[in-house]
This record gives C-alpha cells, sequence and structure tokens, in this order.
C-alpha cells in the first residue's frame, strides 16, 4: 500500500513537472525574439542552466509543496519582476528596443512571471529545510579559528597579497589619480571631500617623509586592504560568535579572501571602494541592531559606532547630495525612535544625534578648509541625455524644426551615443544659467513623445545591472583609447598606473589572469561560474532574498537588503554599469546569503498550519 501511495505520488509531481516545462515552453514561443536566430543568448545563458537546474530539484523532492498563500504570493511577485527584467533583457539584446505594447510579450511576461514564481517556491523550500539545518541560535561551539580575528584577518590579507604585489604600489588609477591633482589645481566638488582629503594627505605626508610618491601609493593600497580586511574580519567573527553555523561562517570567509572581483577592489585606491566598504559594514550593522536589539541598545558604544560609520559612509559619497543624506539621516533616525519606542529610545536617539552631529561637523570643516568649487552640473546627467538623445537620433525627423533647433541649442557638439555609455552625451550638454527649467520643459515634452525611446535609453544604459547575462562593454563601444584591444569593461585591471606613480610588474602571469578576469570575455562563458562574476546576478540575487525576507517575516533580513537595494537603485544613474560603482553588492554577497539562511532558519508562525498539497 505504501508502495503504491509513493508510487501514485511520484505521477502527480511528474505531471506537474510536465505541465511547467510545456508552460515554459508555450511562454517562449509567444515572443518570436526568443527563438530567432540572433538571440541564442538567452537559450545559452546560465540563466537556461538555473532554470533546468530548479526545475531537477523537483524529480529530488519526497513530498509536494506544503500549500502556503504567503508563500506563493511573494515568490509569484519576485517572478514577475524576473519575468519583467528576463523578457526586456533577451530583446535588447537582440533587437535593441522593447515591444512594450505588443501582446504576446505582455503575455509572455505573464507566463513566465508564472514559471518563476513556481521555482523561487521550490527554491525557498530548500532554504528553509537548509537553515533550519544550518541555524543553530544555541550559542554553543562558537570557538575554533572562524572566531579568532587575528587568524581571519591573516587569512584575508594572505589571499589578496599575490594581486597586491603583482600591481604594486597599487592600482592608482580613475578618481584616485584626479584627486591628487586637487592639491595644486584646488579641490572639486564632483569628488568626495573626505576621500579627497585622505589621498592628498596621506600622499603628501608620505612624500615628505621618503621623498617617493610610490610609497605614498603603496601606503593608502595597504590602509585599504587594512580596513576592507577589519570589516570582512569583523563581519565572519561577530556571525560565528552570535551562532551562524559555521559552515556558512567559513562559506563567508572563503568568498572574502578567494573570489577575484573582491581581490580587485581592496588593491585599487578608488573613491568606490571606500564608500562600498562602509556601506557593506553599515548593512552588517542594520541587521546587527535588528538580531539583538537588546545588546545592541544595552551599551552606549554599539549605537555611537553605528552613527558614526553611517556619517562617514554618506560622507565617502560625492558632496552634491549633501542636504538630501542629510534628510536620510534625519528620517532614518525618525524610524528608529518610532521603531524602537520608549525601550531603546535613548540608543535611538544616541545614533542620531552622533550621525546628524558627525556628518554636520565634517561637512562644514571640510568644506571651508578645502573649499571646493561647484560640481559640474552635467555630472547626474546621463540617464536624462541619454534618453533625449537616443529620441533625436532615432526618431529626430518626426520632431518639429523648433524642437531639432532646441536641442542642438542644448547639444552644441552633437554627442557620439553610445547605448551603454553616458559619458558621451552627458559632457556634450551645454545648460547654461537661468536655463534649467527650459530644459527641464523641454525634456519632459520629448519624453511625453517618445516614452518607449526614453525608456529604452534607460534600459539599454543599466542592463548589465539587471540582465545577468549581459556583457558590459561600454568603453569600447564609445570608443575610449586603450581598451579597443580588450572585449569589455568590468574592471580596468591592466599594466597601467597613473602619475605620479610607477608600476613595479612583478608577478606577470598573476596580473595577466585578473586582467583576463576584469577585461576580457573568459569566466563569463562559463555556466554558472559567470554568475559571481555578473553584477546583474548579484541584483537578482538581493532581489531574491529580500522578497523571502518579507515572506518569511523577518525584519532583522529585509531591513539591511533593502538598504542594500536602496543604494542599488540610487547607484543605477551612473553612466555606465562597471563593477567599481556596484562594488558593496559583490563585498555584501555572503551577507546577502546568511541573511536569507537566517531568516528561512527562524521559526515562523505559518509553519504551524496543517500541511496540504499543492499543486506548482
Amino acid at each position: 500500500m505504501g508502495t503504491d501511495n509513493r508510487f501514485g505520488a511520484r505521477g502527480k509531481l511528474a505531471a506537474v513537472i510536465a505541465a511547467n516545462l510545456l508552460w515554459a515552453f508555450f511562454s517562449t514561443l509567444l515572443v518570436p525574439v526568443y527563438v530567432c536566430d540572433n538571440s541564442l543568448a538567452f537559450s545559452n545563458s546560465h540563466l537556461s542552466a538555473v532554470f533546468f537546474l530548479l526545475l531537477l530539484l523537483l524529480f529530488a523532492r519526497q513530498k509536494p509543496l506544503r500549500h502556503d498563500r504567503r508563500k506563493t504570493v511573494c515568490a509569484h511577485a519576485a517572478g514577475t519582476v524576473f519575468s519583467l527584467l528576463t523578457s526586456c533583457g533577451c530583446c535588447l539584446e537582440a533587437q535593441g528596443s522593447v515591444p512594450y505594447t505588443h501582446g504576446n510579450w505582455l503575455a509572455a511576461v505573464v507566463l513566465f512571471a508564472r514559471v518563476y514564481g513556481a521555482l523561487l517556491e521550490i527554491l525557498w523550500d530548500y532554504l528553509e529545510k537548509w537553515g533550519k539545518r544550518l541555524n543553530d541560535r544555541t550559542k554553543q561551539n562558537t570557538k575554533g579559528l572562524l572566531s579568532r580575528p587575528a587568524i581571519v584577518f591573516a587569512v584575508l590579507i594572505l589571499c589578496w597579497l599575490p594581486c597586491y604585489l603583482s600591481t604594486f604600489p597599487g592600482g592608482f588609477r580613475y578618481d584616485a589619480a584626479d584627486e591628487f591633482n586637487q592639491l595644486t589645481n584646488g579641490f572639486r566638488g564632483d569628488f568626495p571631500l573626505l576621500h579627497s582629503v585622505l589621498v592628498t594627505g596621506i600622499l603628501s605626508l608620505v612624500h615628505r617623509l621618503t621623498s617617493s610618491y610610490n610609497a605614498g601609493i603603496a601606503v593608502l593600497t595597504v590602509l585599504q586592504m587594512g580596513l576592507a580586511a577589519g570589516i570582512f574580519t569583523h563581519i565572519c567573527t561577530s556571525c560565528r560568535r552570535n551562532g551562524v553555523h559555521r559552515y556558512v561562517c567559513a562559506g563567508m570567509l572563503a568568498y572574502f579572501a578567494l573570489m577575484p572581483s573582491v581581490h580587485m577592489l581592496v588593491t585599487c585606491t578608488v573613491r568606490d571602494v571606500l564608500f562600498s566598504l562602509l556601506m557593506t559594514y553599515l548593512v552588517f550593522l542594520v541587521y546587527a541592531m535588528l538580531r539583538d536589539r537588546e545588546a545592541f541598545f544595552g551599551t552606549y558604544r554599539k549605537p555611537v559606532i553605528a552613527g558614526l560609520v553611517l556619517a562617514l559612509t554618506l560622507l565617502s559619497r560625492n558632496n552634491g547630495t549633501g542636504l538630501l543624506l542629510l534628510v536620510f539621516i534625519l528620517l532614518l533616525g525618525a524610524g528608529l525612535c518610532i521603531a524602537m519606542r520608549k525601550k531603546h529610545l535613548k540608543g535611538a536617539v544616541i545614533l542620531t544625534v552622533t550621525a546628524v552631529c558627525t556628518y554636520a561637523a565634517l561637512q562644514c570643516g571640510l568644506t571651508a578648509v578645502c573649499r571646493p568649487s561647484p560640481a559640474q552640473k552635467s555630472a547626474a546627467l546621463s540617464p536624462v541625455t541619454q534618453s533625449l538623445t537616443r529620441a533625436y537620433l532615432l526618431s529626430g525627423d518626426t520632431w518639429t524644426e523648433e524642437e531639432r533647433q532646441e536641442y542642438r541649442h542644448y547639444f552644441p557638439i552633437e554627442p557620439q551615443y553610445a547605448a551603454e555609455n553616458g559619458d558621451s552625451t552627458k559632457f556634450k550638454v551645454d545648460i547654461r544659467e537661468g536655463e534649467q527649467d527650459d530644459f527641464r520643459r523641454f525634456y519632459i515634452k520629448m519624453g511625453l513623445k517618445n516614452p518607449g525611446c526614453y525608456l529604452d535609453a534607460i534600459l539599454e544604459n543599466t542592463k548589465a545591472l539587471w540582465y545577468p547575462s549581459a556583457i558590459t562593454d561600454g568603453y569600447q563601444e564609445s570608443g575610449v583609447p586603450g581598451y579597443q584591444e580588450y572585449d569589455k569593461s568590468y574592471f580596468s585591471f591592466s599594466d597601467r598606473i597613473a602619475e605620479p606613480g610607477e608600476h613595479f610588474l612583478w608577478l606577470p602571469r598573476v596580473r595577466a589572469f585578473y586582467r583576463s578576469v576584469g577585461l576580457m570575455i573568459s569566466y563569463e562563458k562559463i555556466p554558472l561560474v559567470s554568475m559571481f562574476f555578473s553584477i546583474g546576478f548579484q541584483v537578482w540575487m538581493l532581489i531574491n532574498a529580500l522578497f523571502f525576507a518579507v515572506y518569511r517575516k523577518a525584519p532583522y533580513a529585509w531591513a539591511p537588503l533593502a538598504v542594500l537595494a536602496v543604494y542599488t537603485a540610487a547607484s543605477a544613474m551612473v553612466p555606465l554599469v562597471l563593477l567599481r560603482y556596484f562594488a558593496a553588492l559583490f563585498f555584501a554577497a555572503p551577507l546577502v546569503w546568511m541573511l536569507m539562511l537566517q531568516a528561512g532558519g527562524e521559526e515562523n508562525p505559518e509553519d504551524k498550519k496543517p500541511e496540504t498539497e499543492t499543486v506548482l
């Protein structure tokens, strides 16, 4: 009798699998772009590998999914997001535009949302099962190598050392050289003053002591490596001491120590790395605060540290957004005070006051001492200029002569449009004093006339951020010198170093390895492995974790993930999607997985409901 039941359950399971495969097949047929000759990227990408991997998990199940309305709703909400991203990304890859109003495309989005939703339900079921096995909050057996900061710190530094030596004295490139030149040319509002002061101060001080700028660059890079190792060490050891399973902590340490993207970032002195490290630590502190409020707000030290980190994180970004960031701090403080109520009100007030006072004091002090020039108005105009220029180039023949003249007034030198790089358009715009309102009116007017073109421009410019199969080649597309020999622009790890530095070209084979990771399509060709190097996949992982934490009703998980998501959305305004702009996604990736497993392992009131079978 038991055998018959077992075979009957397997028969139902096979029917469910067959139904979902047919659903996916017919969903694909609805959109011809998925099966045309020049769109094999979707079928050959890691997305399809993960898709069928999750389908295979169905075969391994011993029992059907338990019916849970909340899980179904959250999983299908996330599935709808993934369906939209996949559909838009695939169409942009194949034909450079999205058929937003096409009936087949809209139907395919809906049908694929069902497929993704069903697969996410399966994945979440496994996350709950793995989380319950790994989530030992008993705080027993928390001693060991993973709870010793000195050992963890040393492991990280030793693993990063080959990358550092291969680019000794450090990857002094990008904005670091321009920031150092501010010492003679005057400080500019285009750079965060905090990082500019650190770069100019350290290099100047070490040069006075050693008469070598290389020594200053080496010291600056070593300090950045030390800060990164210190933050990652504290994250790993704190998680272990607070009961996170040793396997999870070991995985976090292995990622920090062995991931090539982390190596390249921490050995390069760019401003984005400092901000991303502080942002990652801020995400961890939000988790620690909500995970154990008694321990966090029971002392003055932890709220003060959190306030300092918050202020320094905001100061590590460009100064032009100071007012907006200050409002963000005040809103966060008000939210904390409301959430903590009377019990932890003192700690919430301390955190808020520390952040506001530190931010205001450092911002005013640095501004008074450095006296920076105003930031360029075009710095934040990438999405605006990209969409307006694309509309002009593709549908300018439908504009009136007056509209074309107005466009040429704002763009006296016609930009060289590159779909993935907004630099070529934002630096060509010329909005004079008093013309801001007129330009804004013109931009909105043409947007109402060309809505699809505007949206396509924004999606094309940010495609590598949300479509895992996309390859970033924006520098090559726009003809930036020095990139023609490479395939992509993931991370510029090369033999060049900006003045006044000079490379010691040690470990050439190691340097060639990292250069292939950063500038050649190599590891992106390997299914599943390519996910670890994809900015888009990191965003997908974050979206999945956020919806899963909401389903599990775990505020200690979804709140820090929401902070990371807001940072990602705000950073989408960059002219080109590169690793260094989204470094925090890679630094925080182990935290994202840890939060999912913790949320999955917690007792959920929904788990106590009687189990009933559901059909996927």
